[in-house]
């Protein structure tokens, strides 16, 4: 929906809402893309995230997550 200023109520899917192919999909990924970043901001200074930067092959100082 839309009023005279333009403003568009959400879906709550934002691929819908601009006309995407497969939305549906779109929207699972970038949720899991999220969820996978939460986790591996939450565990930053685990056996588990110093084995991610040396599979990726980064250095400590080239991989942050926006912190």
């Amino acid at each position: 929906m839309s009023n005279k200023n333009n403003v568009f109520t959400s879906s709550g899917n934002v691929f819908a809402d601009l006309g995407l192919a497969n939305s549906e999909d779109s929207l699972i990924k970038a949720r899991l893309a999220r969820k996978i970043s939460e986790i591996i901001a939450a565990r930053r200074n685990s056996k588990f995230y110093i084995l991610l930067k040396r599979v990726m092959g980064l250095e400590p100082t080239t991989f942050t997550l926006g912190k």
